[in-house]
């Protein structure tokens, strides 16, 4: 085995142990660049197109965070003189997480009721080592319930409830959460009347 190969090996079993301390550093410091370019900090997530749903619902649904201050009383009073990681949390893009957030906006809209909703991405620079994210949304028209059955054999519930129990209407958009809600108070109203016989 020539002798230049036989030192590269030995160098990559190692992990570069062998290499100088200074070059060492030099070779941290050359990776923590490369990952800083590939990973640069979020200072802002936008939500533009989201009329039919909270932009709070849609946050919390995602992984991508922008960097922010620790706690809302720094936020007024330290944050806008320093970026101390102390009291302000630096964020950075996860490109393959930014992947998945679309998905999970497509799930939040299509369990919502709007089952056409288009997302798009777009990461724009916002100076050095940072960058804004924007999802743009594209609603389209939800899909509406036309009738709602409720299967009372006992024949305990009045028209005037079932509407209030439900909590939706011919018309209101399929919203599987909100459904799902109104099954779980309807089985609870059915195991009370049942328990009170």
């Amino acid at each position: 085995m020539p002798r230049a190969t036989l030192l590269a090996t030995l160098l990559a079993l190692v992990g570069g142990a062998a290499l100088p301390l200074h070059a060492q550093r030099a070779s941290q410091r050359a990776r923590d660049d490369r990952e800083q370019m590939e990973r640069p900090e979020v200072r802002r997530v936008r939500f533009v197109g989201a009329r039919a749903l909270e932009t709070d619902e849609l946050r919390d649904a995602i992984a991508t965070e922008a960097s922010a201050c620790k706690s809302l009383p720094l936020r007024f009073t330290v944050c806008p003189f320093t970026k101390s990681p102390a009291v302000y949390e630096r964020r950075y893009l996860d490109r393959t997480e930014l992947a998945r957030d679309v998905v999970r906006l497509l799930v939040v809209y299509y369990k919502r009721g709007w089952r056409d909703a288009a997302v798009d991405t777009t990461v724009t620079r916002a100076g050095e080592n940072a960058v804004d994210v924007t999802f743009t949304i594209t609603e389209r028209a939800p899909t509406r319930l036309a009738r709602i059955v409720v299967d009372d054999p006992t024949g305990t519930l009045r028209p005037r409830d079932r509407r209030r129990l439900l909590g939706l209407a011919p018309g209101d958009p399929l919203d599987l959460l909100r459904l799902d809600s109104a099954v779980v108070r309807r089985s609870r109203r059915s195991r009370a009347s049942t328990s009170c016989d």
